[in-house]
């Protein structure tokens, strides 16, 4: 809200109220607000069909029985029971209003526990019972963070990725909170032929982390087949740094917190790579609740006493004006443990121009010059927010910076190059066999011509040159090849 617009909302009585609205914005808001106070139950489900698997290991669709019901009913008695006498306990948490939470809300879903019917949560509950019940806090952990990969896949927000593959899309494929209409109810334990289910994902992704961490890899654009890139490592969670004693040999520390205020001393760094918020597109501290509300169940936990990750420091922003201040305040950190001679390197993509503008602002607002950017793959074309939307963008700029003023940052490249630069790797990208968006053209030439500009007010020359740019049509350079191929990440084009 903004400051000269009064609301309050009351969601234990159910009752929105307004003093006044002197913007359409939070005129907006405060409806959303009224029809989450008069919608407070959440979706009536019904069980009609299962998808069961054959003798001979095919699947097979069949009508809900009486017996289905009635065993759906014996695990809402056995609930109960287990929440009475406390072998089991849930998590009771309620959404807070934001961006992302209010899409649920308005449908009823008010608490994380809503997200999940009475034998998700038996299930659920029986198996986070069992895990925290481990007396070994490593092997504990690794499992609690599986768990939370579980969770993804067993809910009321959950559906088939196909008709009939029995493979189960995730709540988070479409970065939005609105329910399914006709969910379905995987297996949270798992079969032979399970999609997302603790036994699968604990060989898909459980062993293959540790598998990583003997043998490091990447995949090779050429051959798409892995290859080893490093000796194996180790590694330790501490709240600060350094951490009590030495690292040892290949030893990483990962810590939690602030990042716009560490505990790392003035150019000790040799280069940061990160993955900052893309403005406004994807608010990860109201959609990370669904995990938390269940991790702080466990009594071990140092945020049990804690109702939320959501915080005032928190990067995502949907105001252009405070996502730029709070990037800038990460970045100039940044700028202070970072080597002179060392490397800022961090993804990027966005679709208005109001986001380039901010990023361009938190980057020399913090001292940093962009002196190359290399359009890259990102999330997979067929994933759901990439199919419905009308001009998707399917790269990622990977934004190389230096600090301003050091003896070893480039000059700004001049305009014309940066467009040179920005058509040839879009040529390149074409004679692969990238169908790019008008959205995909944007990223790269914006990406590029942050490269030609010193100062935040040099941006409305480069918006105007991207306009033109893309009024034009890809130049090619050969034809392009059937199959595309992501290639080597900085590869020279």
């Amino acid at each position: 809200m903004c400051r000269s617009c009064l609301y309050a909302f009351d969601a234990a009585a159910g009752v929105a109220r307004g003093a006044r609205a002197t913007c359409p914005q939070c005129a907006a808001t405060f409806s959303i607000l009224k029809a989450i106070a008069n919608r407070r139950a959440r979706p009536d489900f019904r069980l009609y069909g299962k998808l069961v698997l054959t003798r001979e290991g095919g699947k097979e669709y069949l009508p809900a029985t009486d017996d289905d019901h009635k065993a759906y009913q014996e695990c809402s008695r056995r609930l109960g029971e287990a929440l009475g006498d406390g072998t089991i306990t849930l998590p009771d948490v309620a959404l807070e209003y934001g961006h992302n939470t209010r899409q649920a809300m308005g449908y009823g879903f008010m608490n994380w526990r809503d997200f999940f019917n009475d034998r998700h949560l038996l299930a659920l509950g029986w198996l986070h019972a069992g895990i925290a019940r481990i007396p070994d806090r490593v092997a504990r952990g690794a499992l609690l963070t599986l768990f939370s990969g579980v969770l993804e896949f067993n809910n009321l927000f959950a559906s088939y990725k196909g008709e009939g593959t029995g493979a189960v899309r995730h709540m988070f494929s479409h970065h939005i909170l609105k329910p399914e209409r006709a969910p379905i109810e995987a297996n949270p334990w798992g079969t032979a032929k399970s999609s997302g289910a603790f036994s699968t994902l604990f060989r898909s992704r459980l062993l293959r982390a540790i598998d990583y961490r003997e043998a490091p890899a990447e995949v090779n654009g050429r051959t798409g087949l892995a290859r080893v890139c490093s000796a194996p490592f180790t590694g330790k969670v501490s709240p600060h740094w350094p951490p009590r004693g030495p690292l040892g040999h290949r030893e990483i520390c990962l810590s939690r917190g602030d990042s716009s205020t560490t505990d790392l001393p003035a150019k000790s760094v040799d280069l940061v790579v990160t993955d900052p918020p893309f403005f406004d597109n994807v608010h990860y501290s109201e959609l990370a609740d669904f995990f938390f509300a269940w991790q702080r169940l466990d009594p071990g936990s140092p945020h049990a006493k804690l109702a939320t990750t959501r915080h005032a420091s928190e990067v995502q922003d949907a105001d252009a004006e405070r996502f730029a201040g709070k990037l800038q305040a990460v970045l100039r950190e940044c700028h202070r443990v970072l080597k002179d001679d060392g490397l800022l390197v961090f993804s990027y993509h966005h679709s208005r121009d109001e986001g380039w503008q901010s990023l361009a602002e938190a980057i020399l607002g913090a001292g940093f010059v962009v002196v190359n950017s290399h359009p890259i793959k990102a999330e997979m074309s067929v994933a759901t927010p990439k199919s419905q939307a009308k001009e998707p963008i399917q790269l990622d700029i990977i934004l190389v910076c230096r600090k301003q003023g050091c003896g070893c940052a480039f000059p700004n490249a001049p305009v014309e190059e940066a467009l040179c630069r920005a058509r040839a790797k879009l040529a390149h990208l074409v004679d692969e066999g990238f169908s790019l968006s008008r959205n995909d053209r944007k990223v790269a030439f914006f990406g590029q011509l942050l490269t030609s500009i010193s100062g935040p007010s040099d941006l409305s020359s480069v918006a105007n040159q991207v306009s033109r740019e893309l009024d034009r049509p890809v130049e090619r350079r050969a034809s392009p090849r059937k199959q595309a191929r992501q290639g080597l990440l900085f590869e020279e084009v």
